[in-house]
């Protein structure tokens, strides 16, 4: 049923950046009915006082906009649906900071504004013109409706991260169309040919590394950052973002990359899910005698990604996880962590009515181990298993066993 609301718009005759921005758009309008509701009833359940009737006719308003969006897409009227659904957005972020939540940062809600409309729209001066807009319903309706307190209006730091998160958008948004276009090519090469299957499984891990969901929980995080204040972790997490970005998307072009680029990469990866897993999170990435060495670029992360999705997501307390990288005439790397082991990971995806399944960025690195294996003679895989104490489960280890070759 979901699946068929998501798909809703959705048409071959429409390129593949029109079909995201369906699924995108019914995705948000989905979630602004849902959430509408979920705030209502918990507000007239457990906390009545703050159902006011103004808060009350938002949420009844923004349910019945995002159905008319919904059913703007199902006309194919893809742009008037997106328009609409932008002035929706707008409205209510406008309502929210300066009369029903006024005074409870609500107007921070403004820096995602430019983001939506990068992702809706093609035309530059779209772009920029809510930009524009958005830093001046920041800033302007305090002088009529005193939003904020005098100690706190003013600051400019706040600009400075309206224009870190636009410009981040954009250059991601840009160098993922020109990706977008690259895929196209060699896709069409590809099929054309029907030879190069190994490229073929890299593009479908490139497709893999960059998933929405990892963008969404940075884009987050970043935002959380924000309302708290702290303006230099946020430039931080912008930074190694953009970082990690360039990195996948420099490297996919290349069947094998450097091990400290591959290290280097690792950490990037692990710092930013450290912002996002707390203090609770460790981590150490070790090696011995593999100085010189190449291996297969981008065929390790989807491994560790798996750790901390299955494994210590679900732990409460102290999560640690250990890389370690050696060579003794085969490149192996161990990776292991302390988290719930995958028969407990089974029990909590059944008790939320969700199937176990291989992850998709597994499922294409598996697939190219084994076109690797064919291209060499060297014992080539990978081998998870669950780690025990006294029958207790205390983690999961997994051992990727790689092809690698010599610089010199």
């Amino acid at each position: 049923m979901l699946s068929r609301i998501l798909n809703i718009g959705i048409s071959e005759e429409y390129s593949l950046l029109e079909n995201k921005r369906c699924r995108l758009l019914n995705f948000m309008s989905i979630f602004t009915i849902l959430t509408s509701i979920f705030v209502a009833l918990v507000e007239l359940l457990f906390v009545s006082s703050y159902l006011t009737p103004q808060r009350l006719s938002v949420s009844i308003v923004a349910i019945f906009c995002s159905f008319i969006t919904i059913y703007l897409q199902f006309k194919s009227k893809l742009t008037a649906a997106r328009y609409f659904f932008f002035s929706l957005i707008l409205g209510a972020i406008f309502i929210n900071a300066n009369f029903t939540f006024k005074g409870h940062a609500g107007e921070y809600e403004y820096i995602a504004l430019p983001v939506l409309a990068i992702l809706l729209f093609d035309k530059s001066v779209t772009h920029y013109i809510t930009f524009l807009v958005s830093v001046a319903l920041f800033y302007v309706p305090n002088y009529f409706l005193d939003i904020y307190q005098s100690s706190d209006f003013g600051h400019i730091n706040t600009l400075f991260v309206f224009l870190a998160v636009f410009l981040f958008t954009l250059i991601f948004k840009n160098l993922n169309q020109k990706n977008e276009a690259l895929l196209r090519t060699v896709n069409k090469r590809l099929e054309e040919s029907k030879k190069n299957e190994l490229a073929f499984l890299q593009l479908k891990s490139l497709r893999s590394q960059m998933n929405s969901h990892f963008i969404f929980n940075s884009l987050n995080s970043i935002q959380d950052l924000v309302l708290k204040q702290d303006i230099d972790a946020s430039y931080d997490y912008i930074t190694l973002f953009a970082q990690l970005v360039r990195d996948v998307l420099n490297y996919s072009n290349k069947d094998f990359i450097r091990m400290d680029e591959e290290l280097d990469f690792l950490d990037i990866y692990l710092r930013l899910e450290k912002l996002r897993f707390g203090n609770d999170f460790t981590y150490e990435i070790y090696h011995e005698n593999v100085e010189g060495l190449q291996l297969p670029s981008l065929i390790i992360q989807p491994f560790i990604e798996n750790s901390l999705v299955h494994g210590l997501f679900h732990k409460s307390g102290s999560k640690h996880l250990s890389i370690h990288f050696e060579y003794t005439g085969i490149l192996t790397c161990t990776i292991i962590d302390n988290g719930v082991g995958r028969e407990k990971v089974k029990e909590i995806q059944q008790r939320q009515g969700r199937n176990h399944q291989k992850s998709y960025a597994l499922e294409a690195i598996e697939q190219r181990l084994s076109i690797l294996k064919t291209q060499s003679d060297a014992e080539i895989g990978y081998d998870i298993s669950d780690l025990y104490k006294s029958q207790t489960p205390i983690g999961t280890k997994v051992v990727v066993k790689l092809p690698s070759i010599h610089e010199f």
